[in-house]
């Protein structure tokens, strides 16, 4: 669903968003799942719609802190801190209804514990993973 984005920067990202969002009611609570909602909700409120093919989410309709609370209580590694801690410290207002100070803390700490060197996942790590994997492998890769 997503490989007209990633792969020509056309085409929109909601219909990946809206299959996931039904995986999770349907009770797929699988780490794919949950990394690329928390994902795509997160990258609606970071970059402008004309880029995403995604309208911002309205107040309360973005699965980010469900899906976070749960990769970070049951699927804790060092790709759901990288990825976490970027999403967190980066756009901190995109993450959810907490105060975004709660957010930039709690990122800044993931990312501090999962950016370095030894903890950071390799690009490759998300090749063939959507849009994802796509803006993941770059921040991976740039942020040596």
């Amino acid at each position: 669903m997503e490989a007209d984005y990633v792969e020509q920067r056309h085409g929109s990202l909601l219909p990946a968003r809206t299959a996931l969002v039904e995986r999770w009611r349907l009770g797929s609570r699988d780490r794919e799942t949950a990394l690329r909602l928390a994902f795509l909700d997160w990258y609606s409120c970071s970059e402008p719609d004309f880029l995403t093919g995604m309208p911002e989410l309205p107040s309360g309709a973005s699965f980010f802190t469900e899906c976070s609370d749960h990769l970070l209580t049951s699927h804790y590694d060092d790709e759901v801190g990288f990825v976490f801690g970027w999403m967190m410290k980066s756009f901190p207002y995109c993450c959810g209804t907490l105060p975004y100070p709660h957010w930039l803390a709690r990122g800044e700490q993931l990312w501090s514990e999962h950016s370095t060197p030894e903890c950071r996942p390799k690009p490759a790590v998300f090749m063939g993973r959507g849009a994802y994997g796509h803006y993941f492998a770059h921040i991976s890769n740039v942020s040596h």
